[in-house]
């Protein structure tokens, strides 16, 4: 198990194919940005869901049916996204980019969006980073 000084020196300054990938498959969604300013309001945001291909510490690939959310192509736009991951036993949401995004195959319908992981300053980025550190 990491300590928390191991894991604030695991940081995400680093090339973001640099760190080692790991295949396993976890549910996820991929959903826009919340507005930073508040309402007071929920506001449920269009989401895609679908399932990691591979992960790593800064990012993740995630197979998706679509690469249109609210009327933004991913692949156009590298808007800010969040993103829910189902871990064995919990559930975190992590903030990041699209950084590309390509159909799945010729013949298979979808697309598989790699997003870099951005905001690592919240009480989820250590729980991400214990799971993918128990994955080696």
């Amino acid at each position: 198990m990491m300590t928390e000084s191991e894991i604030k020196e695991w940081n995400i300054i680093d090339d973001r194919r640099g760190a080692p990938r790991h295949k396993v498959r976890l549910l996820s969604a991929i959903s826009a940005a919340a507005p930073p300013v508040s309402t007071g309001q929920d506001i449920t945001l269009p989401t895609l869901i679908g399932h990691t291909r591979d992960l790593s510490r800064t990012g993740l690939a995630i197979e998706v049916p679509t690469n249109r959310i609210n009327g933004q192509t991913l692949d156009e736009t590298r808007s800010p996204v969040s993103i829910l991951l189902d871990l064995d036993t919990e559930r975190i949401k992590l903030e990041a980019r699209a950084v590309h995004c390509r159909p799945l195959t010729e013949t298979s319908e979808g697309y598989l969006i790699g997003v870099q992981v951005t905001k690592t300053k919240d009480k989820n980025w250590p729980r991400y980073v214990k799971y993918v550190y128990g994955l080696h």
